[in-house]
């Protein structure tokens, strides 16, 4: 089976979300919604091709929707890479090069 490994990009990504949603309500509600992307991750591993291909940020990057976000990843020798972790609100063009 292969492993999952989130990026340092993908892990700011998520430290932003929290950021967000903390400010904007509470430490809970910031724990709730990170938690439900990083529930939705080992899915990848097990159903790896689960994302369709968009391939406009690089060859074999994926895109999987975990409720309001999309994890962007892409599948390697042994591992499945998140690569960034954006919500679907925003300009995923600016966001990916953000």
């Amino acid at each position: 089976m292969k492993r999952l490994v989130v990026s340092k990009r993908a892990k700011r990504d998520l430290d932003g979300i929290w950021r967000y949603w903390a400010g904007r309500s509470s430490a809970e509600v910031a724990e709730g919604q990170v938690g439900r992307i990083r529930e939705s991750l080992p899915l990848l591993v097990q159903q790896e091709e689960a994302g369709r291909l968009v391939e406009r940020w690089g060859a074999g990057i994926r895109v999987f929707p975990a409720g309001k976000y999309l994890v962007y990843y892409e599948i390697g020798q042994g591992v499945v890479r998140v690569l960034r972790v954006v919500s679907g609100e925003r300009d995923q063009e600016a966001a990916w090069r953000g």
